[in-house]
């Protein structure tokens, strides 16, 4: 791994860290009209099967950017995922499971065996790939045919998500004082159900971004050898 990758390894996990503790946008609010299909149109972007995905991840934290790969196989029907972040080499940086029953870090090489970068590198994954884990607030669609939703989650926080009719969503989270401090975009998806481009945000300071390019893709196939210890 070469210095700069390792300089900006080293700077993801103090940024992730940080913008979950500090955020600088303001919670607003929604004037909905009825739209019975809204919950739907919100949850489509969620795999609904077993599925696996590779993406190419580009970095940028506190100025410094760096190009990863990502593979993450789930199973939404047990919430259960594995993230896996390689070098475009392919060497494995960090390798972890997550679900119900907590996290199992496989492998994780300095910098990245931070529980900082563990926590953030996992909240990001399940944030793109499973559904709000709380209970719906409220739904409608605006004027302009966006649906939207609002979710309360566990940790006494709000998600909101956008979905406009092409199926391009945005996913914005806030905390308990709700007070922004994560952002997630949504390509239209491909025929196969697929976003080919994800951004994340945390506008925190410093904040960080992540742009998700796909590069594989697939669904309804078994992962259970996945979380197999």
């Amino acid at each position: 791994m070469n210095n700069e990758v390792r300089r900006a390894l080293f700077i993801a996990p103090c940024a992730l860290f940080i913008a979950v503790a500090v955020s600088c946008a303001t919670f607003g609010r929604l004037g909905m009209a009825d739209c019975p299909a809204a919950k739907t149109r919100c949850l489509a972007l969620f795999p609904a099967a077993m599925w696996r995905t590779l993406h190419e991840i580009n970095v940028d934290a506190m100025g410094r950017k760096t190009s990863l790969l990502g593979l993450t196989i789930g199973d939404p029907a047990t919430r259960r995922l594995r993230a896996t972040l390689m070098t475009v080499e392919g060497l494995t940086l960090f390798d972890a499971t997550v679900g119900p029953k907590g996290v199992t870090i496989h492998r994780a090489l300095p910098p990245l065996d931070a529980s900082a970068f563990s926590a953030g590198l996992l909240a990001d994954v399940q944030a793109i790939f499973l559904s709000p884990p709380g209970t719906l607030l409220s739904e409608g669609c605006r004027r302009d045919g966006v649906a939207i939703c609002r979710f309360w989650t566990r940790d006494n926080g709000t998600v909101e998500i956008d979905a406009a009719a092409d199926g391009s969503a945005v996913w914005r989270v806030f905390d308990e004082t709700d007070r922004l401090f994560k952002e997630i975009d949504f390509a239209p998806p491909r025929p196969d159900g697929f976003s080919p481009a994800i951004a994340v945000k945390s506008p925190g300071i410093p904040g960080y971004s992540l742009g998700l390019k796909l590069l594989e893709a697939e669904s309804g196939v078994s992962v259970e050898n996945a979380f197999v210890p």
